[in-house]
């Protein structure tokens, strides 16, 4: 299982499903040999239980052999994608029961996906037996590396139902049960259930779960939102011990559509913390250029960092499970074309936040349905292009140096943003199903520190309450409009050591029980932060004026002007509170800084992350850098344009630190001469692994500094040793 340690897999997606045509032998073997000669070592194949056992109990391994065969004379390592979702047409027939229902008794009868609800333990011990029948048969193929045994998890999938849409799943018998039993484990007995829901059943068969808001109900809603993640985790947990019972030893993997800060439980989304317990490699997809996305150099390294640390919470690695290869297509939606250079640029990122593995999708363009001609590295007739060519000099890269590359971590962070969970699940008592507004207050913290190359971890709500987070010097806490006491008082426990916590508005406007506690901010929050609320509003753009000099406003002095968005909050100030800056509209206090034994809080009375993602406002990244002040910086970058965006990332080997590698990435369409200093590395000399050439790297007082020269969206990859 600590397999993965030992290589550092950079594949591609080819063959055996169902978007590229019924291809010859000589045509796979044909395909295969160019991928090597392209550069990879790597080839990762995906396996549909409807074409392994398309008759019940009759198993037809014959391509998967087909392609092991085929990568073992090409001595490549092949990974396999796993999908239960596209079950066998005799399935439905067998148990119709088992079809998934919506909140609004629609069902989703399978048209090849999205299988049926595995919670009919008939369907579930059907795609155990699958799953274990796989395993026996690929576990001592010694062509065969490694398992993703989900791809893209959510509770149905690859299914696009207008009349459902976006439907909340599953009100099937068998999930309503199950349900039902995670009540009573939760609960214990009705009466505990009637008194948190405020309602009278009978026994625990009367629980139904709710379907929709209800005026003045929130507990209900939340628990649902809560067994959903849970049961999407014990998904995962039963396809992993399967796989385990079946004596196979090989790395398991699963990665996210995309990580859960940018999607809402309500649609049966999973926390990527749970998820990444279960698995040796967690990961995510990466489409930055998707049919649906707008390209973004900070999102994408925000979607890594989330990856990352999630992973990283538990000891495990992450990869890219599918790296865009081309052309973003969905129905009549293009986005602007994929180049070479963003290949390089993705996949440089990637290794630059941590990533170990990356398989790029896909090799053929998708040939048929909704995404057809999009998302391949080669053209129509499998001939390579500019892209097919960067991914493998890429892989090629990796493959050369992977002692180097299997070794690296990102230099540690001391700045983390908390991803409240919570908030999240809290969406649908709020009656919304969109997520910007979380979104958007952790990626703009996230985006003031990306722009000055400061390393930053993204955090969950367990990470706190276990008291995981004494190595951050400042943890933020971006629109926790929701709480639990746990989480309060890790937040408590981490001040008292000295931490410095930021929050913003509305902060503990309810707790996790759904109920308003004597003071906003709940749960003892008040006392923390020497405030309690005179009162909130909503507030498109507000603005607030600094009035006095101090030293945890360093960037900043009297009378300078702050936006923010989404609310204008006014407090009561307590007496051990200082004001640092008052609402211009009313003068009323509007930053208050605390100190806590040896720790400090600052709370701003309007939506600071949210607020730098909509309105950029330079004295608000002021602002945030101030509370920063005591995070010591790993790295400057000098010499710069004032609008061109500059990525530099260090990583090093804890195992040899005369290693260090610098990812520099130039995302801008000009040529520029950086000068980079990389602080308390001052020895050592610069190799670019890319090109192979020698940099110009001089002892610094301060640090090893670089003279560079950059064309438009090169990327330098320099080993310093």
């Amino acid at each position: 299982m600590s397999e993965w340690k030992k290589a550092f897999p950079v594949s591609v997606w080819y063959g055996i499903g169902h978007v590229t045509p019924e291809f010859s032998v000589d045509v796979w073997e044909r395909d295969i040999k160019l991928i090597k000669e392209a550069g990879f070592k790597f080839i990762r194949g995906w396996i549909n239980w409807s074409a392994v056992e398309s008759k019940p109990g009759e198993y037809n391994f014959e391509k998967v052999d087909r392609m092991l065969s085929i990568a073992s004379k090409e001595d490549m390592k092949v990974i396999f994608q796993v999908y239960i979702e596209f079950a066998p047409d005799w399935l439905v027939k067998e148990y119709p029961d088992a079809i998934f229902v919506s909140e609004s008794d629609h069902k989703v009868f399978p048209q090849g996906s999205p299988g049926l609800c595995l919670d009919h333990p008939d369907v579930m011990r059907r795609a155990e037996e699958f799953l274990t029948r796989l395993a026996l048969h690929l576990k001592d193929n010694p062509s065969f590396y490694a398992w993703d045994v989900w791809s893209e998890p959510q509770l149905v999938q690859w299914a696009y139902y207008p009349h459902v849409r976006p439907g909340i799943f599953c009100y099937c018998p068998h999930s309503i049960r199950k349900f039902r039993q995670w009540m009573k484990d939760k609960y214990g007995d009705i009466e505990h259930v009637n008194r948190a829901w405020h309602r009278s059943f009978s026994n625990l068969d009367d629980i139904t779960p709710p379907k929709y808001l209800v005026l003045h109900f929130a507990t209900e809603n939340l628990d649902w939102l809560s067994f959903n993640i849970y049961k999407l985790r014990e998904y995962l947990k039963w396809r992993v011990q399967t796989i385990r019972k079946a004596g196979d030893k090989h790395i398991i993997s699963s990665h996210a559509p995309i990580p859960s800060p940018f999607l809402n439980p309500l649609h049966g989304f999973p926390d990527d913390w749970e998820m990444a317990k279960e698995v040796d490699v967690w990961g995510t997809s990466l489409y930055p250029k998707h049919a649906h996305h707008v390209h973004d150099p900070a999102t994408i390294a925000f979607i890594l960092d989330i990856t990352r640390c999630a992973s990283e919470a538990y000891n495990k690695a992450y990869w890219i499970g599918e790296m865009q290869g081309g052309h973003g297509v969905g129905g009549l939606n293009l986005i602007e074309p994929v180049k070479a250079e963003d290949i390089t640029i993705w996949s440089w990122s990637a290794v630059a936040h941590g990533a170990k593995g990356i398989n790029y999708y896909h090799w053929y363009p998708m040939m048929w349905g909704y995404e057809a001609t999009g998302y391949g590295l080669t053209e129509p007739d499998g001939s390579l292009n500019e892209r097919s060519k960067a991914a493998g000099k890429f892989a090629e890269t990796i493959s050369n140096n992977e002692e180097i590359f299997t070794g690296l971590k990102p230099i540690p962070s001391e700045v983390a943003i908390l991803y409240n969970v919570q908030a999240y699940k809290a969406l649908w008592i709020a009656n919304t199903t969109e997520v910007n507004v979380l979104n958007k207050s952790i990626m703009g913290l996230y985006r003031i520190f990306y722009e000055e190359n400061i390393p930053v971890d993204i955090i969950h709500n367990e990470n706190i309450i276990n008291g995981d987070v004494e190595k951050y010097k400042v943890i933020y806490l971006p629109f926790s409009y929701i709480l639990s006491d746990k989480l309060c008082q890790g937040i408590i426990k981490y001040v008292k050591k000295g931490g410095r916590v930021v929050a913003d508005a509305r902060l503990g406007w309810i707790k996790d029980d759904g109920w308003v506690d004597k003071e906003i901010p709940a749960l003892g929050m008040d006392k923390l932060f020497k405030v309690r609320e005179l009162y909130c509003k909503n507030a498109n753009k507000t603005q607030m004026t600094i009035v006095t000099r101090n030293a945890e406003l360093p960037f900043l002095d009297v009378g300078d002007i702050i936006c923010g968005t989404l609310y204008q909050q006014g407090f009561h100030v307590f007496d051990d509170g200082e004001v640092l800056a008052k609402h211009s509209e009313d003068g009323v206090p509007a930053i208050v800084y605390g100190e806590n034994e040896n720790g400090k809080t600052f709370i701003v009375g309007t939506n600071i992350g949210k607020g730098y993602e909509d309105l950029r406002d330079v004295n608000l990244k002021r602002l945030v850098l101030g509370f920063s002040k005591d995070v010591r910086r790993k790295i400057n970058v000098y010499g710069v344009p004032k609008n061109s965006i500059v990525e530099a990332r260090v990583l090093e080997n804890k195992k040899n630190d005369k290693i260090n590698v610098l990812i520099l990435i130039n995302h801008s369409n000009e040529f520029i001469a950086p000068v980079v200093n990389i602080l308390d590395r001052n020895i050592g000399k610069a190799r670019d692994l890319i090109t192979g050439k020698e940099l110009s790297a001089i002892p610094h007082e301060s640090g090893l500094e670089l003279t560079l020269k950059m064309e438009p969206k090169q990327v330098i990859v320099a080993l310093i040793e």
